[in-house]
């Protein structure tokens, strides 16, 4: 029996990581997105850092792990080089 759920429970751990991966990838590409508008408008950098930073406050509120609240943080340090 145990055999028979081993792929069932890849399934679910599968869904579980695209999940949280899912969820950062578009939370940096919201805050991307934000921070150009932002730019347009002409506001200064301070507030598009306060956007990075709010979404790697959102990331690690609504992900499971270190991992993948962590993986919010190279993706910003990009943004800005």
């Amino acid at each position: 029996m145990e055999g028979l759920l081993e792929p069932l429970k890849n399934l679910v751990k599968f869904k579980f990581i695209s999940l949280q991966i899912g969820i950062v990838l578009l939370l940096t590409l919201l805050a991307t997105l934000l921070s150009f508008l932002i730019r347009h408008l002409g506001f200064t950098e301070a507030n598009i850092v306060i956007v990075y930073i709010l979404s790697v406050l959102l990331a690690s509120r609504y992900t499971r792990g270190f991992i993948y609240r962590n993986s919010a943080n190279p993706s910003i340090k990009k943004a800005f080089v």
